[in-house]
């Protein structure tokens, strides 16, 4: 079992475990993309900021996250989503479509060809820079 496992919901150190996640979901999402998976890394960029928010729902509820990977909905939860910025706004927007998205093939080709790499390196960085905007909100 993980170091975290077995600690009871709702203390602060979940919330410094959902962040670490989230970090090392972005460190996977800049490897995906630097090796040319485009659609796994924009999946990781949705991974890290849903992390985030789970770590800002376990410090301000006091509880362990739902189980959830609506963006908005946990920004929400977490009393953040008034603090958004427009470029926020639009960067977790971006992300919601790598949710489920890319999980099929057919979706999956229409999400590349609509998508040439250097917007995944845009995403990759978007995503990067809210994740230290959120970060500074965890305790």
């Amino acid at each position: 079992m993980g170091e975290h496992a077995g600690r009871a919901g709702g203390r602060d150190g979940d919330s410094h475990y959902w962040r670490d996640e989230a970090y090392e979901a972005l460190d996977a999402a800049e490897i995906m993309l630097d090796n040319g998976r485009y659609l796994e890394s924009g999946f990781f960029c949705h991974l890290a900021m849903e992390k985030m928010l789970k770590a800002l729902v376990a410090q301000r509820t006091h509880r362990t996250p739902p189980r959830m990977h609506s963006l908005w909905r946990l920004a929400e939860i977490a009393g953040v989503e008034d603090d958004f910025t427009a470029a926020q706004v639009d960067a977790v927007a971006d992300l919601s479509v790598f949710q489920v998205e890319g999980r099929y093939p057919t979706d999956r080709n229409a999400l590349l060809d609509a998508n040439p790499p250097e917007r995944f390196k845009d995403l990759y960085d978007r995503t990067k820079e809210a994740l230290s905007c959120l970060d500074s909100l965890v305790r």
